[in-house]
């Protein structure tokens, strides 16, 4: 009874860190809807300055191409009517009142002589010449034979903010004989800066390559005459130093310290720039109130499952008070487990079959190229989320046939290197979307091949790789190949913020894992190394760990050193390994083919079919074997090129069906589809004349490998 009532209350724990496991996916999930819809928000808010920011652009170079045009205009007029350099011409003056029209109202044409007085153009007094000599705008004009966009400055004339553009005059011997300029109103261009709906603090900014704010809505208050304000942020600083054209950002703005989404575009060919910004309070505002949503629903589902833990723990007292005999007990909780191994096995055979379904579908849509991008985006979520809930599934059957003493290994001799180089390559990917170095050492005295069970290593290794390459944020995850005392070891070491030793053994307990906030942060079942150390366990080996809080953590794999013989053939990486290491490839690969596929199922028949002439093969669909068998019996000229055949089909099986089919069409090779993914379901397959087996479900680049690989060929 004691050894029964402390199995009940291993079980609660169980169930309860279930729960807790529940709630850490639930809480992963929503964190990740609440990321993904960050994610939008911030998109909407990118294309927003991106269409505000080119609009203005060409709005802003069309004013000041205009303004450019009448200057160049009044320059040629200058030299035509030899104007001298302190003498005033009517003839020019004319000349200036005329191109005045072909500026917009409210702006402003004048010329000052070499002196700076301000004696031609409309509203200017000859007799009494206003003098601008110490004008930024008119010294900068006189030194450089250029154009010059100067500094905003406050007209002594119309006391009216403007922006000075000018053009520096020649006599005929090229001596500088004044200025010509226009004043652009800023209330022309501030109005049409705040017409741009940039929220209750974005900010629309013009400023040129000295990073010289010119103008800026909302203005701000510490703007002076001809003194204006520089712009400092890093960002900013390294757009211009890169000479873009165009570039986004987030910065702190330098000028009043708020954070915004920012979209810089060049007026060229004028050494200007146009600056959208919107405050990132104001892009998330809606987000925040989503978060808060999500956080509430978050605590509600916790409080549903601290209620479940406190019913369970008063049923458990309740169990233990009303318990009457220990042989009746054992024999109950020995019928439960038989039933409950046949209930995973068979709940792991009809999950995997509509999983397949999803899975087959989402590949579809995912690889459709007429599918809108956002519709295609849609379904790799679908398929990243299927293949999460595929993992978990097999790490439950796996634990499960683990507890039952079911799980059976199948040691063959496997080319070291290449073994662990296929397990480090397959977190190459996430390893360098978070920087870090991914290592692999083998020492010169591990032999070519050993003897062992490929696939439960290979498993023990994604399982230790995988966790490091999770919770390492900074530095390396390393990979350590040795031989010591005849021992094979496997060292996995990483620089992430390491166990503290009381923490150490619960991590090879179900649903367990190290510090509660990091592992609410990054999620995950707490299942990985508990099959770890088991299937280790099973194959006469060890897992051990050393670590120390903020050292890092190393993984020491530790197995019997078995060499076969020299003339033994290596096994290959199994096919969903090498699938995934070789990534996306081109479509059309099965181009030509003919193939027949015997399916039961309907979706699963829609699914095969539709991956298959994705892929350009050419699928003839059965729904049984003994049709299967009279479409071989029956082919033409055009013979099919390789079978596909369920294993669990009405009236003649996948087995019997192959053994038949071999007997019509000896030089077929038909290739194994089931629900099951033991290894002894492949070793049927291939003593009933199969040639491969593929598992639901159906990953496309499994179906396509295993298919090229034994296509018949014309």
């Amino acid at each position: 009874m004691i050894e029964t009532l402390a199995a009940e209350r291993t079980a609660s724990r169980r169930i309860a860190a279930g729960v807790v496991a529940v709630l850490m996916l639930a809480a992963a999930l929503l964190a990740g809807l609440v990321l993904i819809d960050r994610g939008h928000h911030r998109h909407v808010a990118e294309e927003t300055i991106d269409h505000l920011s080119r609009d203005l652009q060409r709005d802003l170079v069309e004013r000041l191409r205009g303004a450019d045009e009448v200057l160049q205009a009044a320059s040629a007029a200058h030299r035509r009517l030899g104007v001298g350099p302190l003498g005033r011409s009517d003839a020019f003056d004319a000349e200036l009142h005329d191109l005045q029209d072909h500026l917009p109202p409210g702006t402003d044409l004048r010329a000052a002589n070499r002196a700076g007085l301000v004696v031609h153009g409309p509203r200017a007094d000859p007799a009494r010449p206003f003098d601008v000599s110490q004008r930024q705008f008119f010294i900068e004009a006189s030194a450089n034979p250029e154009r010059v966009i100067s500094v905003p400055l406050k007209s002594r004339i119309s006391q009216r903010w403007v922006l000075p553009m000018a053009l520096g005059l020649r006599d005929a011997t090229g001596r500088p004989a004044g200025v010509v300029y226009v004043n652009l109103p800023f209330d022309d261009i501030g109005a049409l800066f705040a017409a741009q709906p940039v929220g209750r603090r974005g900010v629309v900014t013009l400023f040129n390559s000295e990073r010289q704010v010119l103008l800026r809505h909302p203005p701000h208050p510490s703007m002076q005459d001809e003194r204006p304000l520089r712009l400092s942020s890093p960002e900013t600083l390294a757009a211009l130093q890169h000479k873009v054209a165009s570039a986004r950002f987030t910065t702190h703005s330098s000028v009043d310290q708020v954070q915004r989404i920012a979209m810089l575009r060049e007026l060229a060919p004028y050494p200007l720039y146009v600056l959208v910004a919107l405050a990132t309070d104001d892009v998330y505002a809606s987000w925040y109130a989503q978060v808060a949503l999500a956080l509430g629903f978050w605590c509600v589902l916790a409080a549903a499952g601290v209620a479940l833990l406190v019913h369970l723990s008063r049923a458990q007292r309740w169990r233990a008070a009303m318990w009457t005999g220990l042989d009746t007990a054992r024999r109950e909780a020995d019928r439960a487990s038989a039933a409950k191994s046949r209930f995973l096995a068979r709940m792991g055979h009809e999950l995997r079959t509509p999983l397949n379904g999803v899975l087959g579908f989402a590949q579809m849509g995912q690889r459709d190229a007429a599918r809108p991008a956002e519709a295609r985006r849609n379904f790799a979520r679908i398929l990243d989320a299927g293949r999460l809930l595929q993992g978990l599934l097999s790490d439950v059957l796996d634990l499960a046939r683990l507890d039952a003493g079911q799980l059976e290994l199948h040691p063959e001799p496997v080319r070291v290197r290449s073994a662990v180089r296929h397990a480090v390559e397959l977190m190459a990917t996430p390893a360098r979307d978070k920087g870090l170095d991914l290592r692999l050492t083998v020492d010169a005295r591990v032999p070519e091949q050993v003897l062992v069970d490929p696939l439960r290593v290979g498993q023990v290794l994604l399982h230790l790789l995988s966790n490091a390459v999770k919770f390492t944020n900074t530095g390396h995850v390393g990979l350590s190949v040795d031989v010591v005392d005849n021992h094979l070891l496997l060292i996995v070491a990483d620089s992430g913020p390491g166990i503290a030793a009381p923490d150490v053994e619960r991590l090879f307990q179900p649903f367990e894992q190290g510090d509660p906030a990091i592992a609410r942060r990054l999620g995950g079942s707490g299942l990985g190394l508990t099959i770890a150390r088991r299937l280790v366990h099973c194959m006469d080996g060890t897992l051990s760990v050393s670590s120390r809080t903020g050292a890092g953590s190393v993984f020491t794999v530790r197995l019997p050193l078995v060499v076969p013989p020299d003339d033994a053939s290596a096994a290959e990486v199994p096919a969903t390994v090498a699938a995934a290491v070789q990534g996306p490839t081109p479509r059309s690969r099965l181009d030509g083919l003919r193939v027949l596929v015997a399916e039961d199922n309907a979706i699963n028949q829609i699914v095969i079919q539709g991956l298959l002439e994705l892929e350009g093969a050419s699928a003839e669909v059965v729904p049984d074997g003994q049709q299967a068998v009279a479409r071989v019996a029956a082919q033409d000229g055009t013979p099919y090129h390789v079978a596909l055949l369920d294993l669990m089909m009405p009236g003649i099986d996948g087995y019997e069906t192959a053994r038949r089919i071999r007997a019509v069409d000896p030089g077929l090779p038909m290739i194994g589809q089931t629900a099951h993914a033991m290894q002894e379901d492949r070793a049927h397959c291939i003593e009933a004349g199969m040639v491969d087996r593929v598992t639901k479900p159906i990953d496309t680049e499994e179906l396509v490998r295993s298919v090229l690989r034994h296509a018949r060929r014309d």
